[in-house]
């Protein structure tokens, strides 16, 4: 007969508490079912391993020797069902988020410090790529929840979107454009060059659709991939970029960037929280999802006024 876990787990309730009906009573038990794992222990042992006494239970050497055993059998147990406990409250696990570079960039740090202050032992891994790429990643299983710019490109059957609030794309100038101290018209925009950013970004699909309804041409002077270039390039005089409202407040706000707007573009767009559709999620995206669809952040906020 082999020893059993369980029987172990009994053993060393017993002999911490040196007394059968005691330990009984503390593992929920009834005490000829705990006497039952017991026989069996000693049995699988083939040693007696404790006796009886007026003052209690008293260890024989094969008990002595069988308790670091049975008490690393009874911690282990009590470790699991910790883990298990954390598991189930979503406080342990893993969250893989993938994010467009403005996501990542402007709006999901807000999120993303409040969620590590609720949840500290779950490891979070956060990929920033273009909204087209995101979907890429996550139809290739390496993410479980993705936050794209505007509408999915992919419209694909296994991907489940949800929208989460809106953002709206601005005109960005140094204080040295030219533009600057004039009120350009929407006629003027074909003459401006423009730095955008490239193939596969939710920034210049909204754009370029924009442009497109309207008929209007579009200059490009160059592209590059990353918000933040695109603001040093704008910011050191090269050209004009259509950026995220979100993307630019600090700069505006320190008068390193000024903003125009031209009511005339539809420039608007979602911020869009995408998922595998019929995939269950694990409890810390759940958790996550949660923060980002009942949590409203400053960027939004500011983006309204």
């Amino acid at each position: 007969m082999a020893i059993q876990a369980d029987g172990l787990i009994c053993f060393a309730a017993v002999a911490r508490l040196g007394s059968v009906t005691q330990a009984a009573g503390q593992l929920n038990r009834s005490q000829p079912a705990l006497s039952a794992q017991l026989r069996g222990l000693r049995e699988a042992v083939g040693e007696p391993l404790y006796v009886r006494r007026r003052s209690g239970v008293e260890l024989t050497a094969a008990g002595r020797a069988l308790l670091p055993h049975a008490l690393t059998a009874e911690r282990g147990l009590r470790q699991a069902r910790e883990w298990a406990e954390k598991v189930r409250s979503g406080h342990w696990g893993q969250l893989s988020l993938l994010a467009s570079l403005t996501a990542a960039e402007y709006v999901l740090p807000q999120y993303l410090a409040q969620f590590c202050r609720e949840f500290p032992q779950v490891l979070v891994k956060v990929e920033a790529s273009n909204s087209q790429q995101v979907e890429d990643l996550l139809l290739s299983g390496r993410g479980e929840v993705g936050v794209v710019e505007g509408e999915l490109a992919h419209l694909d059957h296994a991907l489940h979107a949800r929208p989460l609030f809106e953002d709206r794309l601005v005109l960005v100038i140094s204080p040295q454009h030219p533009w600057a101290a004039a009120t350009p018209r929407l006629t003027d925009l074909p003459n401006c060059p423009l730095i955008q950013r490239e193939e596969g970004s939710g920034t210049r699909a909204v754009t370029e659709h924009a442009f497109q309804l309207l008929g209007l041409e579009k200059r490009s002077l160059l592209e590059a991939s990353g918000t933040q270039t695109i603001k040093e390039l704008v910011m050191q005089g090269l050209g004009a970029a259509f950026l995220s409202r979100l993307a630019v407040q600090r700069e505006v706000a320190a008068g390193k960037l000024l903003m125009l707007d031209f009511p005339e573009l539809a420039l608007n767009r979602p911020l869009t929280l995408v998922t595998l559709r019929d995939q269950p999620l694990s409890l810390p995206a759940q958790q996550f999802i949660n923060l980002l669809t009942t949590t409203r952040v400053t960027g939004e906020q500011n983006s309204e006024g």
